[in-house]
């Protein structure tokens, strides 16, 4: 299904944003 594939798709990038946020928060302690 197309739209499962894109909620998928969504939801890794919000995780990889966040991630990324993570990592540039520790990076600045």
């Amino acid at each position: 299904p197309r739209k499962r594939d894109a909620a998928y798709l969504q939801t890794q990038l919000l995780i990889a944003q966040k991630e990324e946020a993570g990592i540039q928060l520790q990076a600045e302690e």
